[in-house]
């Protein structure tokens, strides 16, 4: 069995979590819930931009599908884990650090520059009447700041090139930052006290740089600059390092069904907080649903049969069904009206919709583009030396 990582490697097998390689006799520990994992999240983006465009949403199914946007925040739990576990089985190489660059590169890189280019020519053209596609937005300066990644800096370029785009920003801008953080924890972590340390000083400094920046102008709520900026989600990244380093610690021996409470429990905690609807909150919310996450990935983790084959599918091509699933859920606005007023029944028709849509175009995008260009950064790092 295969698992992908963030950066285009591939688990074989089964981690020793201890030595920190890939073992392939053992049967302990399998990767299958890494790619769950990430099915779970692309399928809560799509959800809560499918829904949109749905109309009579009764109370419950609303505010659910609303709080699925926090799938960003599972990606990025999951992202920080799966480049400790990659950062971790690489450590016998000779230059980590470019041949860490190099598959950040050919990993992230050619797709992006794809979406912007596919999202350009579709404003061009007009196709959608959505702020999203305002040909306006394409300024030299915002496109700039897009094929650099700069545009997490940049408010005007931040999510208005491509549809969701901020997030490829925030994540960039923490693999700028991850080698030196990995470096550190690697040194600092050896018990669960510094463990909840950690997390506990990424909280303090994300709060600390919220509250600067809105002392300077910057307003915090859902959806704003402030609230994608990496000062307000470098907490989610944390949690993911975290988490990591517990299992290296090697975890507490505890039953499943905690996970499931702790997963349930911090949830309600985050609609609570979200039923506020107080802008400041907001900052709070992708921490806590980070921790929830935590709890989710050790379900998966310890209950194989969740981690059915489909799931798994979906979660391989989950970056690709990201860039491009706003296509086809934004596009239901071009059915009529009526189609789409059936409540919950709308949203799981055209969501079941939605996802096939995109499922089949990143399908497509992960052979053609996205592993090509993996497989020619491991030829360059192969072809300059390890």
């Amino acid at each position: 069995m295969k698992t992908t990582l963030m950066d285009g490697s591939e688990i074989v097998g089964n981690y020793s979590y201890q030595s920190g390689e890939v073992n392939k006799d053992q049967s302990a520990v399998k990767y299958q819930y890494i790619d769950s994992i990430r099915g779970i999240a692309i399928l809560m983006v799509v959800l809560v931009h499918t829904m949109v465009g749905i109309q009579n949403l009764d109370r419950v199914t609303d505010v659910f599908a609303k709080y699925c946007q926090m799938g960003v925040q599972l990606f990025f739990v999951a992202s920080a884990y799966t480049l400790c576990l990659s950062t971790k089985n690489r450590s016998h190489e000779k230059r980590p650090l470019r041949n860490y660059a190099i598959r950040r590169v050919f990993r992230i890189t050619p797709i992006y520059w794809l979406g912007i280019l596919l999202y350009f020519f579709i404003s061009y053209l007009g196709v959608y009447n959505l702020a999203f596609f305002d040909i306006r937005n394409y300024t030299a300066l915002n496109l700039l700041a897009n094929f650099l990644f700069l545009h997490g800096f940049l408010p005007s370029a931040n999510n208005t090139i491509v549809p969701g785009g901020w997030s490829i920003a925030t994540e960039m801008t923490f693999y700028l930052l991850f080698p030196m953080i990995f470096k550190f924890t690697s040194r600092f972590i050896n018990s669960y006290s510094k463990i909840f340390l950690f997390v506990a000083m990424g909280i303090i400094v994300a709060q600390g740089l919220v509250q600067l920046f809105s002392w300077n102008g910057l307003y915090l709520a859902n959806n704003t600059f402030l609230y994608f900026n990496i000062a307000n989600q470098l907490p989610c990244f944390f949690i993911g390092i975290a988490y990591f380093f517990y299992l290296k610690l090697g975890e507490a021996k505890y039953s499943w069904y905690l996970d499931l409470f702790g997963c349930c429990f911090l949830t309600i905690a985050c609609l609570l907080l979200w039923y506020l609807k107080i802008g400041y909150l907001f900052s709070w919310i992708p921490v806590i649903s980070s921790l929830s996450f935590v709890f989710l990935i050790e379900l998966f983790r310890k209950n194989k049969g969740l981690n059915i084959r489909l799931l798994g599918e979906i979660g391989r091509v989950s970056f690709s069904m990201y860039l491009f699933h706003f296509l086809f859920a934004f596009g239901l606005d071009f059915l009529p009206l009526s189609w789409r007023s059936y409540g919950v029944f709308s949203l799981a028709f055209y969501f079941l919709l939605v996802v096939l849509s995109s499922y089949l175009v990143a399908k497509i995008s992960f052979v053609t583009v996205e592993k090509p260009f993996i497989g020619l950064g491991k030829k360059l790092i192969d072809s300059i030396g390890r």
